[in-house]
C-alpha cells in the first residue's frame, strides 16, 4: 500500500478518467482525495459525463481513506483546481497531485515519495516535477529547474502557502525586468535579444492570467517560484504520459507537438543518497523555452555562427561530415 496522500482532480472526461483511475487501483494508495468540478451551463453533455466520471472514481475496491469534494456548479479550470489544492493542503502537509488526463508509471510514485522526504525541510525546493517533457540525461538521476510543471507533481503545504501569499501581490504594471530576483532567475545562456524575449513572454503570460484572459491556476505557481528564487526537482527520465490533448481539452487542443507523444523512459527509481542536483540549461532552453513555450531562443554560439559568411559555414559543415 502506498502511504503518500494523493489528490486526484477530475471533471468531464470518462475515458481519460478510466485510464488514470486504473493507475490508482494498481497502486492502492492509503489516502485518496478526489475533487470533481461541476457541469458547465452551456454544455448539456457535461451533466452526463460528470456523473459518469464520479461513478468511475467511486469504485475504490482496496483499503483506502477516501475523501471527496464534488462541486454542484462549475468553478472553471482555475477555480476548481485552486479549491481542490486549498482543501487538500488544509488536511495534508505534503502530497502528490494527479489530474484525470495524467498517466504516471510506478517509478513516478517512488520518485515523488523519495523527493518529498529528502527535500521536506529544504526551503529552496519548491516542488517535484514528474514529467521530463521529453528531456533525458543518463548521467544524472535528477536535476533542478526554475520551471514548475503540473503534469504529475508533488509538493508541500509550505509551498502552497507561499503561492497564496505571493500571487496576490502581483501587479501587471510592474515589469519583471525591473525585479532583480526575477531577472536573475530568468537569465538564460542565450543572446541579449533572446533573454529580452523570454522576459516579455512571461510578463505577458502572468498579465493575461491576472486579467482572466487565461483561465488557469499553474502560472501563479510558476510566478511564485521565479519571484522567490526557488527550484523544482526535475527527473532525468520521463515518468508521465499526458493523454489530455485534443478537442476535449481545456487548453491543449493541439495534437501534433512533440509533447503530445511522450513515452516513459524509465520504469523504476532508486535514489543515490549523495547526488547533488544541478541545472541543465539544455533542458531550460531547448525543452522549456523552445518546445513547451514555443519561444525561439538563440544561443550565443548560434548568434555568432549566423554572422559567419556562407562559404565558410559550408566548408565547416563539410569538415564536420567528413570528421
Amino acid at each position: 500500500m502506498f502511504d503518500v496522500p494523493i489528490l486526484y482532480i477530475v471533471f468531464n472526461r470518462p475515458e481519460e478518467t478510466k485510464r488514470s483511475f486504473e493507475v490508482f487501483r494498481k497502486l492502492k494508495p492509503a489516502k485518496l482525495y478526489i475533487s470533481a468540478d461541476g457541469p458547465r451551463n452551456h454544455r448539456p453533455d457535461d451533466i452526463e459525463n460528470t456523473e459518469k466520471v464520479k461513478q468511475i472514481v467511486s469504485q475504490v475496491d482496496w483499503e483506502c481513506e477516501v475523501k471527496t469534494l464534488y462541486h454542484a456548479a462549475n468553478r472553471g479550470c482555475r477555480g476548481a483546481v485552486e479549491k481542490a489544492l486549498e482543501w487538500f493542503f488544509e488536511q495534508e502537509k505534503e502530497g502528490i497531485i494527479i489530474e484525470d488526463d495524467i498517466i504516471p508509471n510506478e517509478a513516478f510514485f517512488e520518485f515523488s515519495k523519495g523527493m518529498l522526504q529528502k527535500y521536506r525541510d529544504d526551503d529552496s525546493i519548491f516542488s517535484i516535477n514528474g514529467c521530463s517533457i521529453g528531456y533525458q540525461n543518463a548521467n544524472e538521476p535528477y536535476g533542478i529547474t526554475r520551471y514548475f510543471n503540473m503534469w504529475g507533481w508533488a509538493t508541500w503545504r509550505r509551498t502552497y502557502q507561499l503561492v497564496q501569499h505571493t500571487w496576490k501581490d502581483f501587479n501587471p504594471g510592474d515589469a519583471l525586468k525591473d525585479d532583480k530576483t526575477t531577472r536573475k532567475v530568468l537569465q538564460l545562456p542565450v543572446s541579449f535579444d533572446s533573454n529580452k524575449k523570454w522576459l516579455q513572454h512571461w510578463q505577458q503570460i502572468f498579465t493575461d492570467t491576472y486579467n482572466g484572459k487565461i483561465d488557469t491556476w499553474d502560472h501563479q505557481w510558476v510566478y511564485t517560484a521565479f519571484k522567490l528564487d526557488k527550484y523544482c526537482i526535475r527527473p532525468a527520465q520521463n515518468y508521465i504520459v499526458n493523454i489530455g490533448f485534443g478537442e476535449t481539452a481545456t487548453h491543449h487542443t493541439f495534437t501534433k507537438s512533440p509533447i503530445c507523444n511522450l513515452k516513459y523512459t524509465a520504469d523504476n527509481w532508486q535514489d543515490p543518497p549523495l547526488h547533488q542536483p544541478v541545472v541543465d540549461y539544455k533542458y531550460e532552453v531547448e525543452y522549456v523555452g523552445k518546445m513547451v513555450n514555443s519561444v525561439e531562443l538563440t544561443t550565443w554560439w548560434q548568434r555568432i555562427f549566423s554572422l559567419v559568411p556562407a562559404p565558410i559555414k559550408k566548408a565547416v559543415k563539410k569538415m564536420i561530415v567528413r570528421g
